[in-house]
């Protein structure tokens, strides 16, 4: 690897995101001399839905898990801020700590941003953690059926009654007021991570502002996109790689995406039956040449994670340290980009 530093950029939320700042974390500060997380703000499910709708605030729950993985503190201050209430039957029930010390902090300061920030230096966050926007936001889609439905906790729930397909999703109010922060951070990044995370709702879903699109077109960085290792029962159904990388793309207006990562790694069988019993989720079918036609380079290897729990997530570690071995034996976006051999 060079000693060349890398500024960083990563798009999404929920926990793609926060595991793929795991990752990230691992080579800071060098060669990545910069983390920026860029967090979508319009979950309204769980401890997060409850918070915004009695403080009508941008949603906590992705930040949360951001600010967590960036941390450097072991001591008692990270363990509270992770604790979930999930054995105490009171209005505390299911709430995350974080998410409640995110929403004093919101008082306290007078701003979303400036709460995260607060947050982020308590937390000793080796990068920066930054909400799309300090307004309050709601996610709307419309289905390949003509109907629209507005809340993301919603619009999973009409996807997994498979009654259509996610066709197009936006933002109310549209022209919100973006986080500069975010802005800042696209023009300067080096490399821009997007995904894994659930394609619509957490990854397209932080990217959708009119100045964050114009921004990724104008980015000078190389652009990442990391596919899912599933396929979300309630927005994925049956999709293959080239499908998600063209929704992202359509939805930004313009082939953004310079390098896609995929998983080529067996995940064993009784996991796979489980995933699907349990979720109705299936893995991704690994492709190729489809995204080279498309004018996609392709980085694929075994990225596959399985916890305790027998969770399947993206070794993200392994992951982001091929990606940056492959930068710097190829160096920055040009003209005329070819696959290393």
């Amino acid at each position: 690897m060079s000693k060349q530093k890398y500024r960083v950029v990563a798009f999404g939320g929920g926990t793609g995101l926060s595991k793929l700042l795991e990752g990230l974390k691992a080579f800071y500060p060098t060669p990545i001399s910069e983390i920026n997380a860029i967090v979508a703000t319009s979950d309204d499910g769980g401890s997060t839905g409850i918070l915004r709708e009695e403080f009508h605030m941008p949603a906590p729950g992705d930040v949360r898990r951001c600010i967590a993985a960036l941390s450097e503190r072991k001591d008692l201050l990270r363990k509270l801020f992770d604790y979930r209430f999930d054995n105490i039957e009171s209005g505390l029930h299911r709430h995350a700590f974080g998410n409640l010390m995110l929403t004093a902090l919101r008082e306290i300061t007078g701003s979303f941003s400036k709460a995260v920030q607060a947050a982020c230096s308590l937390l000793d966050t080796v990068g920066n953690v930054i909400p799309i926007s300090d307004e309050d936001v709601t996610l709307v889609a419309k289905f390949d059926n003509g109907m629209v439905i507005k809340g993301e906790l919603l619009i999973y729930q009409y996807g997994k009654l498979k009654r259509g397909k996610i066709k197009k999703i936006w933002l109310e109010p549209k022209n919100i007021k973006v986080n500069p922060q975010a802005i800042s951070a696209i023009k300067n990044a080096d490399i821009i991570f997007i995904g894994p995370g659930s394609l619509y709702t957490s990854v397209i879903a932080s990217m959708l502002p009119k100045e964050i699109i114009s921004a990724l077109k104008e980015a000078d960085g190389i652009v990442v996109y990391t596919c899912n290792l599933f396929n979300d029962y309630g927005e994925t159904p049956g999709y293959t790689v080239t499908d998600y990388v063209n929704a992202i793309e359509e939805h930004i207006g313009a082939p953004i995406i310079d390098v896609v990562v995929v998983n080529t790694g067996k995940i064993p069988d009784r996991i796979v039956k489980r995933y699907k019993e349990l979720e109705g989720a299936v893995p991704v079918k690994p492709e190729e040449e489809p995204l080279k036609k498309a004018g996609k380079l392709v980085i694929t290897g075994d990225f596959i994670e399985i916890d305790e729990k027998e969770r399947v997530r993206h070794d993200t570690y392994k992951l982001v340290k091929e990606v940056l071995n492959w930068i710097s034996k190829r160096g920055r976006r040009d003209s005329n980009p070819q696959p290393l051999a």
